[in-house]
C-alpha cells in the first residue's frame, strides 16, 4: 500500500468512527514510514496546509474534503456548544478566542472535568467562602480558562520584547495555586462576586519569562570603560566586589561600587528596557505593576535610570492616558533624577524599597501585563545563573510559609519510583520547618542563599572572569548544625534533589 492511500484510510477510518482528527494524525505516525506527520495539524484547523505537507511527501490520488472529517468536525462542535449553553458561554467570554476551532475532543475533556463543569454553575449571589468545593470548582475554571489564553499571551509578550537576545519559557498558574491564590484573598476579607472578579484576582495566571546572557570579562570590561570607569578604579573595584557586604565601606567606595553595579546590570539589560519602552509607547503591551527585587547588597536587573525610562514610556501609552495605573516597586535613589520624575516623595521611597528588598536575596524583576485576550499575565526578567537557582531557591519560602510545593514533590518523586530521592527531600523538608521555629538559625540560612544570589549576579555580570577578581562560591555555616545537616540544606543537594536526582553525602 503506497503513502496517499496510507493516509486517506486513516482519515477516512477517523471520520467514520468519529475520531478527533489530531488523535488520527497521531497513530497514522506509526503507520506513514518516511512521512514527517508532525508537521500534519488537525484537519479541523488546517485543512490545506496539511494536505500541501502531504503532496510534497507523496502524489496523493484524491482531495482529503472527499473523506468528509472537516464537515463532521465542525457538525460536532456545534452540537456539542449548542448542547452545553454554559461551556459556550465560558468559551464566548474569552475576546479573540474562538470556539468553533475547538476539535470535538478538547470540547469533551472539558465536559468531562466536573469540577471545571460545576465551577460554571456557581452562584454569586451567595458569598465564597474559605476552603470550600466551590473555590476548588471556580480554580478550575479560571486555570482553564488561563491555558486557552496562554498561547496568544505568550506570542504578545514575545512579540513586546523581541530582539533583545533572551531565552523565553512560560507557564500557566496551575489548579492548586490559583485555589490557594483566591482562598488568599478570600482569608483576607476580599469578596469574590462574578468570575471576572476572580480572573482579576490572579494577575500572573499566565507566566512568561524573559532570560538575559549573561556578560563576559571582555563585555564587562568595555561597559565600565564606556561608563567613565578609569583603570585605577576597576582595580580597587577588584577589591571591592569580593566582600560579600558593603558594610564598613567608606562613602567613596560604596559609591563607586554602586555605580560600577549599575553600569554592568544596564549593559546586561539595556536592550530590554529600549524595546519594551518602545512597546509600552506604541500599545503593543499594556503593564501595570513592574517590581524590581534584590536583596541586601545584591545588584537588581533594573537601574534607576531604566525604570524611569520604562515609567516615562507607559505615561503615553493608551492604558496611562485612559486612567490606567502603575505600581513601581523598586529601591530608588532619593536623590536621583527618576525619583524625581516618579515624584513620590521620601516616605513613600521608603517604603517601596523595603518591598523590594528580600531576606533571601531573590532577584528578579516581575511586571504584570494585561493582554489583548483579556489575560492577565506576570512576566519575569532573570539572568541564566540566577534562573537556575531561582528554580528551587523557593522551597524553604514554600516549607516556610506552609505552601504544599515540596510535599507534591516528594508525591511525584514516590509515584515515579524515586523513594530515596523522595526520602532525602522529606528529610530536607523536615529540616527547614526545625529551623525555621528559630529565628536566629533561619535568619542565617537566608544569609547564605543571599549570598549564593549574590554570587551568581556576579557570575552573570563577567566580574567573576576578570583578571584578578577573586571571590570564592558561598559556604553555608550556621553554628548547632551537623555536618550532614549543613550539606542537606546547601545549594548543592537542594539543586539535585530538585531535579529528582540523589544526592551523595559526603559527611
Amino acid at each position: 500500500m503506497d503513502i496517499s492511500t496510507k493516509i486517506l484510510n486513516t482519515l477516512s477510518n477517523a471520520a467514520a468512527q468519529k475520531i478527533d482528527p489530531l488523535a488520527a494524525m497521531r497513530s497514522a505516525g506509526k503507520l506513514l514510514s518516511g512521512v514527517n506527520t508532525s508537521k500534519l495539524q488537525p484537519l479541523s484547523r488546517d485543512m490545506l496546509e496539511i494536505r500541501g505537507v502531504a503532496q510534497k511527501a507523496a502524489v496523493v490520488s484524491s482531495p482529503y474534503s472527499k473523506t468528509g472529517v472537516l464537515e463532521a468536525a465542525k457538525e460536532e462542535v456545534s452540537r456539542l456548544l449548542d448542547e452545553n449553553p454554559l461551556l459556550k458561554k465560558f468559551y464566548s467570554s474569552m475576546p479573540g478566542f474562538v470556539p468553533e476551532a475547538l476539535t470535538p475532543l478538547a470540547i469533551k475533556r472539558d465536559l468531562a472535568n466536573e469540577s471545571f463543569m460545576k465551577g460554571l454553575s456557581i452562584d454569586f449571589s451567595t458569598p465564597l467562602k474559605e476552603g470550600t468545593e466551590e473555590v476548588q470548582n471556580l480554580a478550575n475554571v479560571i486555570a482553564r480558562r488561563n491555558s486557552y489564553l496562554q498561547k496568544s499571551s505568550v506570542m504578545e509578550f514575545e512579540a513586546a520584547t523581541s530582539g533583545t537576545g533572551v531565552q523565553y519559557s512560560d507557564r500557566t498558574k496551575g489548579i492548586k495555586s490559583t485555589f490557594d491564590k483566591l482562598n488568599s484573598k478570600l482569608k483576607s476579607g476580599t469578596e469574590i462576586v462574578s468570575f471576572d472578579r476572580a480572573n482579576s484576582l490572579i494577575a500572573d495566571g499566565v507566566g512568561t519569562r524573559a532570560i538575559f546572557e549573561s556578560l563576559d570579562a571582555k563585555d564587562a570590561l568595555s561597559a565600565l570603560q564606556k561608563g567613565g570607569i578609569g583603570e585605577d578604579e576597576i582595580q580597587t573595584l577588584k577589591v571591592l566586589w569580593s566582600k560579600t557586604s558593603t558594610e564598613g565601606l567608606d562613602e567613596a567606595s560604596a559609591a563607586l561600587l554602586k555605580r560600577a553595579n549599575g553600569i554592568l546590570a544596564t549593559a546586561q539589560t539595556q536592550k530590554m528596557t529600549d524595546r519594551l519602552a518602545l512597546a509600552l509607547e506604541n500599545n503593543e503591551i499594556t503593564m501595570s505593576e513592574l517590581h524590581n527585587y534584590v536583596g541586601k547588597d545584591g545588584i537588581a536587573y533594573f537601574s534607576d535610570e531604566q525604570i524611569g525610562q520604562i515609567f516615562a514610556a507607559w505615561q503615553k501609552s493608551d492604558y496611562a492616558l485612559s486612567g490606567g495605573s502603575f505600581s513601581i516597586v523598586s529601591d530608588i535613589d532619593p536623590m536621583s533624577k527618576t525619583a524625581q520624575a516618579l515624584g513620590f516623595d521620601a516616605e513613600y521611597l521608603q517604603k517601596i524599597a523595603k518591598k523590594s528588598k528580600k531576606a533571601s536575596g531573590y532577584t528578579a524583576c516581575q511586571a504584570n501585563f494585561k493582554y489583548s485576550s483579556g489575560a492577565l499575565g506576570e512576566g519575569q526578567f532573570r539572568g541564566t545563573e540566577v534562573q537556575k537557582f531561582a528554580e528551587y531557591e523557593h522551597f524553604p519560602y514554600d516549607i516556610r510559609k506552609g505552601k504544599t510545593t515540596v510535599s507534591e514533590k516528594i508525591w511525584q518523586l514516590t509515584t515515579e519510583g524515586k523513594v530515596a530521592v523522595a526520602d532525602e527531600l522529606r528529610e530536607y523538608e523536615a529540616l527547614v520547618s526545625e529551623i525555621s521555629k528559630d529565628d536566629t538559625l533561619y535568619s542565617k540560612y537566608n544569609q547564605y542563599l543571599s549570598d549564593v544570589y549574590n554570587y551568581l549576579r556576579k557570575k552573570e555580570l563577567g566580574i567573576l572572569d576578570i583578571e584578578g577578581v577573586k571571590i570564592e562560591e558561598p559556604k553555608l555555616q550556621i553554628e548547632g548544625l551537623s555536618p550532614r545537616q549543613i550539606e542537606l540544606l546547601s545549594k548543592e543537594c537542594l539543586e539535585k534533589l530538585s531535579k529528582g536526582e540523589f544526592y551523595t553525602f559526603k559527611n
